[in-house]
């Protein structure tokens, strides 16, 4: 084949061959379908293993939560038709304040733990990414 790929040995079929498959193969595209519609929840459980420090997990939290928190914010002053910019600049505050406090929460529950306080920071930082990842 051309680029270097290699034809796999097998193909598995998985959905009914149709336009809409075929488009799929002739585009390169693969369609997932929405974890919420899955019969069992834990196949779209993620397992993260954390294997960075400490600032980059909770980097990557921070981002999580920001997003999600700005976005569940947004959405309620959506709803009742918030739209003065003082107001959506105090929404972007609380969003941030809220993960400030997380992280927070996070650090004061590894206080107090024997020589491997970072190991358990970083179990615990990767124990939220993965349930921020569930919502």
């Amino acid at each position: 084949m051309k680029d270097g790929k290699k034809v796999p040995k097998r193909l598995y079929k998985y959905r009914d061959l149709s336009n809409r498959t075929i488009e799929m193969i002739v585009s390169d595209q693969v369609y997932f379908a929405n974890p919420n519609a899955f019969n069992d929840p834990l196949d779209t459980r993620p397992s993260l293993k954390t294997d960075l420090d400490k600032a980059e997990l909770e980097k990557i939290l921070w981002t999580f939560i920001e997003q999600r928190t700005s976005a569940e914010f947004f959405a309620a002053a959506k709803k009742i038709n918030i739209s003065d910019p003082e107001i959506l600049d105090q929404i972007e505050m609380d969003s941030y304040r809220q993960v400030a406090e997380n992280l927070a929460e996070i650090d004061f529950d590894a206080e107090g733990t024997e020589d491997d306080a970072e190991d358990q920071q970083c179990s615990r930082l990767g124990y939220y990414i993965e349930m921020e990842l569930l919502q």
